[in-house]
C-alpha cells in the first residue's frame, strides 16, 4: 500500500525525503522524536489560538450574546431535535453530505429558536439556564 495513503498529510511533508519508515511508528528514536515534536507542536498551536482569540476577538454583539446565553440549553436539548430532523430526512435518497448539511443548518436554527422561545420560558429551566449563563460571564470577565 502506498505510504502516502496511509499517512495522509505526511506525504506532503515527507515526499521529498523519500523514505518515511523511520518515523512511521517503529521503535526507533526518530519515531519517538517525531511523536514528541508533533505533540508539542499541536499543544502550542492550540494554546496559541486560545490566546489569539482571547486577545483579539474577545468581543461580540447582540447576536454573539444571544448564542452565548442559549448555548447550554442548546447543548442539553439538541438530541431530540436532531433525531427528529434526521428521521425526517431518512426517506430522501440524497447524498449523505447534502443530508448532513441540511440537517445541521435546520437543527442549529431550531435548537436556538426552541431554546429562546420555549425552554428558557419554563420557570425551573429558566432559573438553571440563567445561572449557568451568569456564571459563564463571570468566568470569562477580566
Amino acid at each position: 500500500m502506498n505510504e502516502g495513503i496511509c499517512f495522509g498529510g505526511y506525504k506532503v511533508c515527507f515526499w521529498a525525503a523519500g523514505d518515511i519508515s523511520m518515523i512511521a511508528g517503529c521503535l526507533g528514536w526518530q519515531s519517538a522524536a517525531f511523536a514528541l515534536w508533533e505533540s508539542f507542536f499541536c499543544l502550542g498551536v492550540c494554546l496559541g489560538l486560545v490566546v489569539l482569540f482571547r486577545e483579539r476577538f474577545n468581543s461580540g454583539g447582540k447576536f454573539a450574546r444571544f448564542l452565548a446565553d442559549n448555548s447550554f440549553s442548546v447543548y442539553v436539548f439538541h438530541p431530540p431535535i436532531l433525531i427528529q430532523i434526521t428521521l425526517a430526512l431518512r426517506g430522501f435518497s440524497w447524498h449523505p453530505l447534502v443530508k448532513f448539511g441540511i440537517a445541521a443548518v435546520v437543527a442549529v436554527t431550531l435548537c436556538f429558536i426552541a431554546s429562546r422561545l420555549v425552554l428558557r420560558r419554563i420557570p425551573l429551566l429558566k432559573r438553571v439556564f440563567i445561572k449557568v449563563s451568569f456564571a459563564r460571564r463571570l468566568i470569562f470577565l477580566r
